[in-house]
């Protein structure tokens, strides 16, 4: 069960409040002028890890990475670095 606290008693006590949400787990919801406005909750622990939580099913690595459609790669521009843009995206400067 949420416990409820007036925000001037929260803004006096925030600090014990804190650590008594931290070891009871217990959420405390604030309120001004009886109106609820906030929620101290205690944190997860940690997230569960994800590493291995997929399983792929297909050994064919172009199976999950292939569209089966063939398409245009962005092509450098001479001279204009690695970040360049093909020539049909470049912006054009008004005449």
């Amino acid at each position: 069960m949420e416990r409820v606290i007036m925000a001037s008693k929260f803004k006096e006590q925030c600090l014990a409040l804190l650590d008594l949400v931290a070891t009871t787990r217990v959420p405390i919801v604030v309120t001004k002028h009886g109106r609820p406005v906030a929620r101290l909750a205690p944190l997860d622990e940690s997230p569960p890890p994800t590493f291995g939580s997929v399983t792929l099913l297909c050994d064919d690595e172009h199976a999950y990475f292939s569209t089966g459609e063939s398409w245009e790669a962005v092509v450098p521009v001479p001279g204009a670095g690695a970040r360049s843009l093909p020539p049909a995206m470049h912006a054009v400067a008004p005449e």
